[in-house]
């Protein structure tokens, strides 16, 4: 009989972790925390929880959330409010989960140990699965869905495909199976098509900016576009890269028991296998019998599922991490710097600007210098 991990937990007893002969990491997959947000009671130092100092947080007023105050650290965010209810709040987009990978060397188990010796409970964890072997494809998770040869928790399902009208391809499609307010929430997309036009995203706005220097004419500037524009169409067409990621998104008690799970050294790779065949499974229609729940699981599932049940966590590496605070810095900083340039009782000049990154040299931490390196 094959081994299930259950989702439903019973905190009031012990979590052990379940006995595993799963082998190996496959080489083809691997799966990340790509979410992960907690909240801790007001009289608890958020920061400290963290591990970086709140001197090295950048505040800024906000009222997203509900908070009065929001704090940045590159990608990372801390929310905080004078109402004691409120609570302090940490959210990690994708992008803040590898920068404290980057910071903290993947120590995962350690933040959720000190968020729970802290009171604290979380509000949302992510799990990607990432695939670049292609075991299945988005079109054959589409006609399961169409020909409804799958079993599932879920009531509703959503198709999201994006086209260039006027370019006439496609701009990649998602998945879902859930809502955006269910406990468990699962999308499947092409990956590999979504960082492609992120990169030709920032490609056309550094040759905008350059064509702005340069003060080319109107008729230069379109001539120009209408080129990158059929570059990226050929890209886009000529793309092959294979990177299927299915995401595994969990709020409330569905995340504090991912947490938990994590705590009771069970791999994700497990927990993730254990959510998928509990929520959904694609099927093999019978010519004799109509039962669908007595079909068989589709082979190509049944291999997704057998990797993703072989994975432990892994750690993605940041890229061009000097680049991101380069672009913290115009985002983020240069405003402040505008600013004070033109208060007349502030008025900060270059000879200032430079005292102050000298001094900040002094406080720079083995992190910042990790990041010279990784650069």
């Amino acid at each position: 009989m094959q081994k299930q991990i259950s989702f439903e937990l019973n905190l009031s007893q012990e979590l052990v972790p379940p006995a595993s002969n799963t082998g190996a990491q496959s080489t083809g997959l691997r799966i990340l925390i790509d979410w992960f947000a907690f909240t801790v009671p007001t009289w608890v130092d958020i920061f400290e929880v963290i591990g970086i100092p709140g001197s090295e947080w950048m505040p800024i007023e906000t009222k997203a959330l509900g908070y009065d105050c929001m704090y940045v650290h590159g990608q990372m965010k801390v929310y905080k409010s004078d109402r004691e209810d409120m609570g302090s709040h940490c959210e990690f987009s994708g992008n803040a989960c590898r920068e404290y990978e980057f910071f903290f060397d993947g120590k995962w188990l350690d933040l959720i140990q000190r968020i729970r010796t802290n009171c604290g409970q979380f509000s949302r964890i992510d799990l990607a699965i990432d695939d670049f072997d292609g075991i299945f494809t988005l079109e054959q998770i589409k006609k399961k869905i169409k020909k409804s040869e799958l079993l599932s928790y879920f009531r509703k399902g959503r198709i999201l495909e994006e086209y260039n009208l006027s370019a006439k391809d496609n701009l990649g499609q998602t998945i879902y199976f859930g809502s955006p307010q269910s406990r468990i929430r699962i999308r499947i997309y092409d990956k590999a098509i979504e960082q492609l036009l992120k990169d030709q995203a920032s490609r056309e706005a550094e040759a905008i900016r350059k064509e702005s220097e340069a003060k080319l004419s109107q008729k230069e500037r379109k001539e120009n576009k209408q080129q990158r524009e059929e570059i990226y169409r050929q890209e886009r067409l000529s793309h092959d890269q294979i990177w299927n990621r299915t995401e595994i998104q969990s709020r409330d008690e569905r995340a504090n028991a991912i947490a938990d799970y994590i705590l009771a050294n069970i791999e994700l790779g497990e927990v993730a296998f254990g959510i998928l065949k509990n929520y959904l499974n694609f099927v093999e229609p019978s010519t004799t019998d109509s039962n669908k729940s007595r079909w068989d699981i589709s082979p190509f599932w049944q291999e997704f599922l057998g990797e993703v049940e072989k994975l432990k966590l892994t750690t993605e590496k940041i890229q061009n991490t000097i680049k991101r605070v380069k672009n913290w810095i115009i985002k983020q900083v240069a405003p402040s710097l505008a600013l004070l340039s033109m208060d007349k009782d502030f008025k900060v000049n270059l000879e200032e600007l430079v005292e102050i990154i000298l001094f900040a040299k002094n406080r720079l931490k083995k992190r910042h210098y990790a990041m010279l390196q990784a650069s």
